[in-house]
């Protein structure tokens, strides 16, 4: 079964911190997009380890998978670490019938803070 992953651009520039891993917290927080694309397709979400909430009002549930999870994240490839979740749920058309994935389900996402990498966009 393939398995889709959204990598959440939209909220590693808000993240900050140094260049390991800047978890979300069990308490929700506002993000806001910082691409077009995530701008077009999700908008604002409120986030914590257990949700995602979209400004449409569907939502996803999530799992903290890994909190430290190794690689090349960030639009840079510079950012080592990233916290992994497994996602259940379907948020369904979003911001004009945009979906995250197209027709797969979200079945991980990551964030990172894109900030630790020296990245500029």
């Amino acid at each position: 079964m393939r398995r889709s992953i959204l990598m959440l651009s939209m909220a590693m520039g808000i993240l900050g911190g140094a260049a390991s891993s800047q978890p979300l917290f069990e308490d929700s927080k506002a993000f806001n997009p910082s691409s077009e694309t995530a701008l077009a397709i999700t908008g604002p979400v409120i986030m914590s380890t257990k949700r995602m909430v979209f400004e449409t009002g569907r939502f996803l549930d999530l799992e903290v998978y890994d909190p430290k999870s190794s690689g090349n994240w960030g639009a840079s490839g510079d950012v080592p670490v990233a916290q992994v979740f497994r996602v259940s749920g379907d948020a369904g058309p979003l911001r004009q019938g945009n979906t995250l994935c197209g027709d797969q389900p979200v079945t991980y996402m990551a964030t990172w803070s894109e900030d630790s990498s020296g990245f500029t966009y």
